[in-house]
């Protein structure tokens, strides 16, 4: 299938839909894939607010809600949803952000946290810092040109230890300035967007708060690579 998106453009428009979920505990018939306790499956779509969209590497469209991660496949959509009981699940149901790496795996980031999906048809939990009253909403996950993960929190940016399984914190930001948006260009300069301003480094683990871009003196409130 081509591709029809680019992974993680903001969704400009959202709202309310139609809600039909039925719940199914069998075998999906249209892809043969078990669906389990933690996944509803509907030919509507889902009711709930879209923060945010993707195409993975397989053709499929992905749709963070406020009521789970939502896959569809051109006729139906799976609904992701946290599970309180199971070991991997959705961090929370309130998804922020959809991500897909180089490696074709899909990460959501969610008010609670973020996780990445396995070959199991399931959502890893992965430790991060939110100590201190720290926010644990993930609003940005994104990917350097070396391969290494990184995600935002607004207050903190984090890079994946995939050995830990675990965010480990590479820049802290005040509630006055927070990191609203971040990317990495071809050659591994680190972007991002704090303060009004947009800021330029070598990399993402370089000390400092780099290079500031003025912006004939007027706050920038959106930044894209």
């Amino acid at each position: 299938m081509k591709r029809l998106l680019n992974c993680c453009m903001p969704l400009i428009s959202s709202g309310l839909m139609a809600l039909a979920f039925m719940s199914c505990g069998t075998k999906d018939k249209h892809d043969n894939r078990c669906i389990s306790e933690n996944h509803i499956i509907s030919h509507d779509m889902p009711n709930g607010v879209i923060s945010d969209f993707c195409e993975d590497s397989e053709g499929y469209i992905w749709m963070a809600t406020n009521r789970g991660a939502v896959r569809y496949d051109g006729d139906k959509y799976l609904l992701y949803k946290h599970n309180s009981e199971a070991v991997n699940s959705l961090p929370a149901n309130n998804v922020i952000t959809l991500f897909e790496d180089k490696s074709g795996r899909l990460w959501a980031g969610t008010v609670e946290g973020v996780a990445w999906k396995n070959d199991k048809d399931e959502f890893v939990p992965v430790r991060f810092d939110h100590s201190d009253k720290r926010s644990e909403s993930v609003l940005q996950i994104g990917q350097d040109p070396d391969g290494g993960i990184y995600m935002n929190t607004a207050d903190i940016f984090q890079k994946y230890d995939s050995g830990k399984n675990e965010f480990i914190p590479v820049m802290e930001f005040d509630n006055g300035k927070p990191l609203l948006k971040f990317c990495f260009d071809h050659q591994g300069s680190f972007w991002y967007l704090s303060g009004g301003r947009v800021h330029r480094k070598a990399s993402a683990e370089e000390h400092g708060p780099g290079v500031v871009l003025e912006a004939a003196g007027k706050d920038v409130r959106q930044m894209e690579m």
